[in-house]
This record gives structure tokens, sequence and C-alpha cells, in this order.
């Protein structure tokens, strides 16, 4: 049984209970971003690229953590297997934002993938690597646009990945930082048109228990509450 705890944004938190002091945090935010509480530490912390949104792993590291930002390649840290796949935070080959990597993790009997600030639609190379362990069975998204991929991109991604269950993020909230995330699209603006394709499941709690045995086999999204 894993938990998928979200803080925000494009934030996550990944706990198997079997093992709960190796617990994962993805792309941790700094103050900047906005007022999402972030009161917790990491074993594990993987930020998808170096923005201030993204990779403030200082603020969530405890004594003997490990930290990667933006690592490309496969990485084995003490019996969790980790992937990180190359792209782009824009579809212009990063030329406007810089790269991105897309994190795959074997945790607890299940593959989760964390997309970070994905720009673009995904190629063949790169869908080969993202798939090469197996189908993703819980993907996180983004959907807000300009920064990222669009709702209508992202439903697409997922349509390529196929996973069990798609969570969204990087979405616009009251409590970001309006300045910065004002403009970008919100969750219901994603979930209207993913609607169309996938079946929906809202979560009135920031955090979810997964289990293998208890995938749904056709693609659902989990749209979870901050």
């Amino acid at each position: 049984m894993v938990v998928i705890r979200y803080h925000g944004h494009s934030c996550f938190e990944i706990i198997d209970e079997e093992a709960p002091q190796k617990n994962i945090i993805f792309d941790p935010f700094d103050q900047n971003t906005g007022s999402f509480a972030l009161e917790t530490s990491s074993w594990l912390i993987l930020c998808t690229h170096d923005h201030f949104d993204h990779s403030a792993w200082r603020r969530v590291a405890r004594r003997g953590s490990i930290h990667f930002v933006g690592l490309v390649g496969t990485k084995s840290v003490d019996g969790v297997e980790i992937k990180g796949v190359a792209t782009f935070h824009d579809p212009s080959q990063g030329a406007i934002r810089g790269k991105n990597t897309v994190y795959v993790v074997k945790l607890g009997g299940l593959i989760i993938a964390h997309l970070g600030d994905l720009g673009h639609l995904l190629d063949e190379p790169q869908l080969k690597e993202i798939l090469e362990w197996g189908r993703i069975n819980i993907l996180m998204i983004p959907v807000g646009g300009i920064y990222t991929i669009d709702s209508a991109q992202a439903v697409s991604v997922i349509h390529q990945l196929n996973p069990n269950i798609a969570i969204p993020m990087h979405y616009r909230h009251e409590k970001h930082n309006q300045r910065i995330f004002g403009s970008i699209s919100t969750l219901e603006d994603f979930l209207a048109i993913a609607r169309e394709s996938f079946d929906v499941r809202l979560i009135d709690s920031n955090n979810v228990k997964i289990s293998v045995d208890g995938l749904p086999k056709k693609t659902t999204i989990y749209a979870l509450k901050i």
C-alpha cells in the first residue's frame, strides 16, 4: 500500500506503508510559489528541474537526505529504482524555459511517474523510456498551460501513457501567488475536458492510499483536494 499526499502546485509525497521512513518528495516549492503548507521532510527528494517552484529541496531535507535535480538516467537508491527521462519545459526543445526531467519510480510494487513541467507531447523515444518498466500505475501530470502543457494536451499525454491513475497538478489555485500563476487554468477547466475521455474520482482529501490490487483497469483521474 502506498500513500500519495498532495502538497499543492507540483509537490507530492509518496510513502510506502511498509517502509514509511523512506518517503519520497517530488518537486518541493519555495515560499514565492504561494501559501501552500509544506511541513514535512523527506528521505529522497526528486526535483524535475531547477526552477524555484520545483527545486526547493533544502526546505524538506533532513539529516541524511538524498536529492537529485534534473537527473537523467537510472539510479538505485537503497532498493528504490529511479529513472529520469529527458524532456523539455516548452514546445521549442527547451529554447524558452529549458529542460525538464520525467521521473519514473518503482515503489511498493507500483510504477509511479511525475512529469514535472512537461511542455510538449511525448515522442516515441521518450514514451519508450518512460514505459520501459511497464504500464504506469500512478501518473502526476501538469494541466494548467502557459508554463506547461494545457488541459487538452494533458488529456493527449494521458492517452499516450495510458496509466491506471492520473493525478492533475500545476493548475491555478487560490493559494497560489496570483502574480505568477494567476493566468494558468484551473482544475475545473481540466476536468471539464477530461470527463469526455476518462472516469473522474473527486477525493475530499489531499491524500489517498493505493494498492496494486486496487488499481482501476481503465484510466481514472484522481483529483486530490489541497
